[in-house]
């Protein structure tokens, strides 16, 4: 039996089949409970929609009836075309499996640099499986436009960690064409070019001179930029929304010092910090800075801890590797391997079967839609005449996916891309409070109807005078405005 297990962890360590047999099996089991719709993918595939339909991407939002901005950014409209391709070619099941593709992908990029410094063994194995469980809040919904800037971010550090190790060119000239289509997928673009940037820089300090091959990646990759249907206009609209405050969206606040991705962030940062006093001399001034950058934001936003951890994983493997070594003294190392192929072989044991059945019956799987109006809208497309409806932040995304053309909506989780402040706290300030000074203001925003949790509307004498209950289930009530 310790033979077999022996067998068994190096199989999943040394060959490729193995580890990615491995990793799927235990990214299904992590993710399979967690099937809810992420809010922002309902506007993703409408915005595909609009494009497939006619064959441009739109620059003034024709979704809300409510004040917008004249001119509207969507940096992430390829992510709707992707999105909306795999749904309507596979449905459900294959927006969750192309999840599952990201989390295989990116973790496999993540060994692949891993290996560039160090051997990966069963306890390398262990570490970056705590930093997918740090990272988990990434792929917990399905899917998020976030999802390709992880991916692409875990090759940048690929990419550097070749040239840097291997002096290998062909990972950073690929980035260029990678930087084509990440500016329209996400974002988080902007991390890649400062990840390069910053490998650049410190390469002239060591070197003491420029290399004409990074500056003209770094070139290359700023100029790939601009290849956007929006042209330099995209890049400042991404500037200001980074610079622009969330106050009232969780996932952009600090960490929360006693979450358990706090416990793994700051576990990591420990590693690193003993590094720095036992082995200062093995940093190289690429290595400090980008990983400074990396914890830097995810300590400042909570959405960020992935950069630090896959940063941590891909730049430190010599630091995670001689840390190790202190607990293989500590310990046995034959029966700590022993008990890591042990669970990792009862993993795939337990996985195995869930993994197989999600391919054999895949016509059966869905998504979870509990939380949105789904009962709602599909009443109110078949009952209300077309007209203008009040929508929360989070379910104003599925409105505007299932109802579209026929109701328009207030708010959705686009935010700052498309509305103003203003239009944002006010809406807001709807669903904060349910009192008799609430459904006036909605009845004087000129709404037709008002889209509200059944919670907010239990009393009738609060809105009766300006509105009349149209349609209500225990989750959901629709309200519509009453002739004056």
């Amino acid at each position: 039996m310790r033979s077999v297990l022996q067998a068994f962890m190096s199989l999943i360590c040394s060959r490729t089949w193995g580890f990615l047999l491995f990793i799927g099996c235990f990214s299904h089991l992590l993710f399979q409970s967690w099937l809810e719709c992420d809010p922002d993918l309902f506007a993703r595939m409408a915005i595909g929609q609009i494009v497939f339909k006619t064959g441009s991407v739109p620059s003034v939002d024709p979704f809300a009836w409510t004040s917008r901005l004249p001119l509207w950014i969507d940096h992430e409209w390829l992510s709707g075309v992707v999105f909306l391709h795999v749904h309507e070619s596979f449905g459900d099941w294959g927006l969750y499996i192309l999840k599952l593709l990201f989390v295989v992908a990116t973790v496999t990029l993540l060994r692949a640099t891993y290996r560039l410094q160090t051997h990966f063994d069963g306890l390398g194995l262990a570490v970056l499986m705590l930093v997918i469980f740090g990272s988990s809040l990434l792929w917990f919904s399905t899917v998020r436009c976030q999802a390709f800037t992880y991916l692409f971010l875990a090759f940048t550090f690929y990419a550097i960690e070749s040239h840097r190790l291997r002096k290998k060119k062909w990972p950073l000239v690929a980035l260029v064409p990678i930087m084509v289509g990440w500016v329209n997928l996400h974002g988080g673009f902007t991390l890649g070019l400062i990840i390069v940037g910053l490998y650049t820089a410190s390469s002239t300090v060591e070197a003491k001179k420029a290399s004409p091959f990074l500056l003209g990646i770094l070139t290359m990759l700023c100029v790939a930029t601009l290849l956007n249907p929006y042209g330099p206009e995209l890049l400042v609209t991404v500037y200001e929304a980074l610079r622009r405050p969330r106050d009232l969206i969780g996932e952009w606040q600090p960490v929360h010092p006693l979450s358990l991705q706090a416990l793994c962030i700051t576990g990591a940062l420990a590693i690193i910090a003993t590094s720095l006093i036992y082995d200062r001399r093995r940093f190289s001034l690429s290595e400090l800075l980008i990983l400074a950058f990396c914890f830097f934001c995810g300590y400042r936003h909570s959405r960020l801890i992935p950069v630090a951890l896959f940063a941590f994983f891909s730049l430190h493997a010599w630091g995670i590797q001689r840390r190790l070594a202190s607990v293989r003294r500590l310990f046995d190392v034959i029966e700590m391997n022993l008990v890591l192929s042990l669970h990792s072989f009862f993993l795939v044991l337990v996985a195995l079967p869930t993994t197989v059945s999600l391919f054999w019956h895949r016509e059966r799987f869905t998504l979870d839609y509990s939380s949105y109006p789904v009962a709602a809208i599909s009443w109110a497309l078949e009952n209300l005449p077309p007209g203008k409806m009040l929508t929360p932040f989070r379910e104003g995304s599925y409105v505007l996916w299932a109802a579209y053309p026929h109701l328009l909506i207030s708010m959705d989780g686009r935010y700052e891309a498309v509305y103003p402040e203003e239009t944002f706290r006010r809406n807001t300030r709807l669903y904060s409070s349910a009192t008799p000074e609430t459904f006036q203001n909605a009845s004087d925003w000129g709404a037709d109807y008002a889209l509200f949790p059944s919670s907010l509307v239990s009393k009738p004498e609060d809105y009766q005078e300006w509105w009349s209950r149209a349609y209500s289930d225990k989750n959901w009530t629709i309200l519509r405005r009453s002739l004056q």
